[in-house]
């Protein structure tokens, strides 16, 4: 009986490790995701057109999340439209550079690109990761 009951122990501490290690994201990925944001703060915030500002870029996790604030009125085009811009771009920058496939996209590691007006609402969100570099 006791030699069950310590099986137990041991299957379910086991299948616990198992269960937060497949939860837990890379570490090497985390500090990657972190210095990527990092570098790409420095020069933040910035105006990137007559319309956008680039408030910050940061990380949480494997999310590299990158703040924009629409300053004024837009030419308007589609959220499609917009998407397809981000992604041609994303894929131009992150997928079709090896280090950054190899070491952040196939690690799990997605961008985020969030768009709000002057009063902090967001008006639109994208998120890109490795399934986009198809």
């Amino acid at each position: 009986m006791k030699n069950k009951l310590r099986i137990s122990i041991a299957t379910t501490l086991l299948l616990s490790s198992i269960v937060s290690s497949a939860e837990t994201p890379d570490a090497l990925a985390v500090d990657m995701a972190k210095s990527f944001a990092s570098i790409a703060n420095k020069s933040s915030p910035r105006m990137l057109d007559e319309y956008t500002r680039l408030e910050r870029v940061y990380s949480e996790s494997l999310d590299i999340i990158f703040d924009y604030t629409i300053l004024a009125a837009i030419p308007e085009y589609s959220e499609v439209e917009h998407r397809g811009r981000l992604r041609d771009n994303f894929i131009r920058v992150m997928c079709d550079t090896p280090k950054f496939h190899d070491q952040l996209l196939s690690k799990g590691v997605k961008q985020i690109y969030r768009y709000s007006n002057t009063t902090g609402r967001i008006l639109r969100e994208f998120t890109f990761s490795i399934d986009d570099c198809a």
